[in-house]
């Protein structure tokens, strides 16, 4: 982000960027992972290249992953504890409209 890029660059590295994920994203969505950020942070900062400082750019997107990480790694632990599924079940049976829900035994 801190080199000199002009607009056709950036527009062949988002295009570049986009191909490589899509191919990818079907066989090993890991690996198209790889390549998600830089082109989110490519498209997110494209229009203030130069006029932002890059350290507070990367500081901010490690805390967004560092934070959306835990935040998934609590979720998964949740979805995966039948404790904790055995205490939200009835809460949410109550929360969804009786025509999702499957009939009772």
């Amino acid at each position: 982000m801190a080199l000199p890029f002009n607009p056709w660059l950036i527009a062949a590295m988002v295009m570049g960027l986009t191909f490589v994920i899509e191919t990818l994203v079907v066989r090993h969505y890991g690996v198209a992972a790889v390549f998600i950020t830089p082109l989110t942070l490519l498209l997110a900062e494209a229009a203030a290249f130069g006029q932002q400082s890059t350290t507070a750019v990367l500081q901010a997107r490690f805390i967004d992953i560092v934070l959306g990480s835990v935040i998934g790694l609590i979720g998964g632990a949740c979805i995966h504890s039948p404790r904790f599924r055995a205490a939200v079940s009835p809460w949410l049976r109550r929360l969804a409209p009786h025509r999702l829900l499957p009939p009772p035994r």
